[in-house]
């Protein structure tokens, strides 16, 4: 039998193989061409007239780099690494609250509803189930999530303010802070020295902890 008599191409090819190989060339190239169209016309990075159009940025970290002109305002680092080390997160809170809002970004980290409040992060949900145990069981009077503010004063002297966690009413009416934290930041030492200057005392709960108090949730740390 003649192998043009098999479906390669209406007998335009050899073989299958020889078929795919030559199909997928072509729609190589199509795409090549409709990429060309689409970006003809806009403005390169690198090459000829159009580079003056982006704009030179310097970021906090002494990084030096490119944008195009339309993120010039809102591109202000160089990586989201440096967006987070370098933005001042309590001033955006101060704003927040400022203008009513109850939260501002908080990165990647989903938000979730319990009860009555808007908590952030599985580690909140959890440690909010936590307590509704402890209460259940009576090991605590109350818990909030709660809104409490705090000043504090960085190394360099700049004040700043500290968004509380959880606030736990004990058994012999003493308040206790409970701050969740996936890792240790920079300034957390300067926060967590605050409250404890004010007399009340500060747990920091991390995921061990969180787990410890799931298995053994009848036995507080306090």
């Amino acid at each position: 039998m003649n192998h043009h008599d098999k479906s390669y191409g209406s007998g335009r090819f050899c073989s299958a193989s020889c078929a795919r190989r030559f199909s997928t060339s072509l729609r190589r190239e199509e795409i090549n061409t409709r990429v060309s169209r689409t970006m003809s016309g806009r403005p390169s990075p690198t090459k000829g007239k159009h580079f003056k159009q982006w704009v030179h940025k310097k970021c906090p970290c002494g990084i030096e780099f490119d944008v195009l002109p339309c993120n010039a305002n809102r591109s202000k680092f160089c990586s989201r690494k440096c967006s987070y080390e370098f933005t001042d997160w309590s001033t955006l809170h101060k704003q927040a609250y400022a203008s009513g809002k109850e939260s501002v970004g908080g990165g990647y980290t989903k938000w979730y509803t319990y009860d009555c409040y808007r908590i952030q992060g599985t580690y909140e949900l959890r440690t909010c189930k936590i307590l509704d145990v402890w209460k259940t069981a009576g090991l605590i009077k109350d818990w909030e999530y709660t809104k409490d503010r705090v000043p504090y004063a960085h190394l360099d002297g700049t004040m700043h303010t500290y968004f509380l966690d959880f606030k736990v009413l004990t058994n012999d009416n003493k308040i206790l802070y409970i701050e969740v934290k996936g890792y240790k930041r920079e300034h957390d030492e300067e926060k967590w020295n605050a409250i404890r200057a004010l007399g009340f005392q500060l747990e920091i709960w991390y995921i061990k902890n969180i787990e410890c108090y799931e298995i053994h949730s009848s036995r507080p740390n306090f």
